[in-house]
């Protein structure tokens, strides 16, 4: 059972059950704090002086506490690296030959930690290793080897290293007691890394990492008092994260409850701001009914192993054809991100050039995942080392994308019932990137972002007016956005930054007939003259000539009955009969915004059409 494991509020849960505790072997670990270490190294930072005035060495450890804070008494997060030197420099000097893991909370911790330990310790007596998801798995492998030789093995880590592995060799922890936590803001539909303080659950099983094979020690980097003001244990996952698979999955296993009252039992109740947006969201979506019953849509979609969003743009694709494509998009979202990170010091951006070059002109992060995993199955096997290497990417990782790819494409023959003939007519427009567009659109909306050409080319979202997109995305880029040919972009989650700006994760240029044609629940028209509004929900407006709109409001209703009834059977031998994939497919492949179609045969005259699509 885990050590950060609330077992009381578990056993009392079930109405006081019995727990059986079954010790794993491990060592003492000796336990030194801020100010232990201050004294035992005798380190001074320049406030230190400062405060204290000339030292004369026989400072208490109290003493050199308040000195270290200034006075303060609010601490911030904060990591010293000077501090990690100082005390790496005591290892090296009066310490046993072995491993040290310094737990740090992100990438740019450890890449700004490393280039301080590489100038100021004697190289010949260390060895630096990363441990990060987003390294590759060949580097962080190196943390099982030893190093003959070399003093200490130092070891920067995330909270990747807090769990699961037991390096032989380990006898320090540095723990700096930071973390980034993953949390959800509801008003802004956006995820937010936030660097907060570990539980004392947390910090009590990074020490025993010292101890899983001999005596170990452990410094945290601070004080005994904040030891004991820390949270007891980690803020559950159900508390600070997005709820649509949970909610969907409540109605399906209690049919007859309120979802919020269902949820309201559990052992720790999500707030009911989430709840109420996870419920209207997979209404907007059609996952669920307005009186919170689950749909057709909704039942297909809690059987594939995907967010719910993504689940809907793989279902959709059926429908518009394009299935083979999705598949592995959708596969893409569910493992690891084969990209890795290149530890070389002035390599950083290797991966994102990378990603770009996936990408090419299809200014779509979706449609270079596609391309990877084209180029990646198409190679022979001698090859696939080099081509991991050059183009930063995690062998192992897409060795489980495709395979993932593999076993989503079985569940969905399974749950429609594919033959060879149907799977054909599934994918017979897989090769078209309007309709794998459009099938992204069916599944992301609303997240969509707007560029407003008349204010700097601002990128603005629904309840968030200050976008931009991410640096991993190929749509990054002033110069570039500036010449997108729409206005429209998709994205795959939202997530907030240190400044406050929501960042746009894994985009795709979609155009405003993508988003008429697919986005939205309520597709209402305006007339105005000769022209019309198309409005969607409550804060989308698609000015076009009053013709068009009306053409283009059947199309709508017509792919949106043949798509209804395609998941309400599950019947695929109606896919043939189907004229609505046909209908937008020509249309998109236009690429005239004037150009409609009514009953899939009309067209109307170019010359009188607005441009807004």
């Amino acid at each position: 059972m885990s050590a950060t494991m609330d077992l009381e509020a578990l056993s009392n849960y079930f109405g006081g059950g019995t727990v059986m505790d079954v010790e794993g072997r491990s060592f003492e670990v000796s336990i030194y704090h801020l100010e232990d270490i201050l004294s035992k190294t005798g380190y001074m930072h320049p406030r230190m002086e400062k405060f204290l005035g000339k030292p004369t060495g026989k400072e208490t450890p109290s003493e050199l506490l308040a000195a270290y804070y200034g006075g303060n008494t609010i601490v911030h997060p904060d990591i010293d690296n000077d501090l990690i030197v100082s005390l790496l420099e005591l290892l090296l000097r009066q310490g046993d030959a072995g491993a040290v893991i310094v737990y740090l909370p992100g990438y740019s911790d450890m890449t700004s930690l490393l280039a301080r330990l590489e100038s100021s310790l004697p190289r010949e007596q260390i060895t630096i290793i990363l441990l990060h998801s987003q390294v590759d798995n060949s580097e962080q492998r190196k943390v099982f080897r030893t190093y003959p030789g070399v003093r200490l093995k130092i070891i920067l880590s995330t909270n990747i290293g807090q769990t699961s592995i037991t390096i032989p060799d380990l006898l320090y922890v540095i723990d700096t007691g930071l973390a980034k936590m993953k949390t959800y803001d509801s008003t802004i539909d956006a995820s937010q890394l936030t660097l907060t303080w570990i539980s004392q659950a947390d910090a009590k099983q990074r020490a025993g990492r010292a101890g899983r094979v001999c005596h170990g020690n452990c410094y945290r980097l601070y004080d005994n008092d904040r030891m004991a003001r820390m949270n007891l244990y980690t803020i559950p996952e159900i508390m600070r994260r997005t709820l649509d698979e949970i909610c969907l999955l409540t109605k399906l296993a209690a049919p007859d409850k309120k979802i919020e009252n269902f949820l309201a039992l559990a052992l720790d109740t999500p707030p009911k701001d989430a709840v109420m947006q996870s419920c209207s969201r997979l209404k907007l979506l059609g996952v669920l009914d307005e009186r919170d019953e689950v749909t057709p849509l909704g039942h297909i979609v809690a059987e594939l192993p995907l967010g719910v969003q993504i689940g809907k743009c793989l279902v959709y694709s059926i429908y518009l054809r394009c299935l083979d494509s999705m598949i592995i998009i959708a596969a893409y979202h569910s493992v690891r991100d084969p990209f890795v990170l290149n530890i070389e010091r002035g390599k950083k951006s290797g991966q994102q050039i990378s990603r770009v070059l996936f990408a090419g002109d299809g200014m779509s992060d979706s449609l270079a995942v596609i391309k990877l995993y084209e180029e990646f199955t198409n190679l022979k096997r001698k090859d696939i080392g080099d081509f991991c290497e050059r183009n930063f990417i995690c062998r192992n990782a897409m060795e489980m994308f495709v395979s993932a790819a593999s076993t989503l494409r079985d569940t969905v023959y399974r749950i429609f019932r594919f033959s060879e003939a149907s799977a054909r007519l599934a994918s017979s427009f897989n090769n078209d990137t309007n309709m794998i567009r459009l099938a992204l659109t069916a599944g992301l909306y609303p997240k969509l972002a707007y560029m407003d050409r008349e204010n700097k080319n601002q990128l603005v979202a629904e309840g968030d007016p200050l976008v931009q997109v991410s640096r991993s995305s190929c749509l990054r880029g002033k110069k570039k956005q500036k010449d997108l040919a729409s206005e429209w972009i998709l994205f795959v989650e939202k997530t907030r930054t240190a400044d406050q700006i929501s960042s746009l994760e894994h985009t795709t240029l979609v155009s405003g007939l993508m988003v008429a044609l697919a986005g939205g629940k309520r597709f209402i028209t305006e007339a105005h003259g000769s022209e019309m509004l198309l409005c969607l929900d409550s804060w989308i407006r698609l000015k076009c000539p009053a013709e068009f709109g009306l053409q283009l409001h059947k199309v709508r209703m017509l792919t949106d009955r043949e798509f209804a009834k395609l998941v309400a059977t599950r019947k695929l031998s109606l896919m043939s009969d189907f004229i609505g994939p046909e209908t937008v497919r020509r249309l998109l492949e236009a690429d005239v915004p004037s150009t409609c179609l009514a009953e899939g045969k009309s067209l109307l005259d170019r010359d009188n059409c607005d441009n807004d699509f």
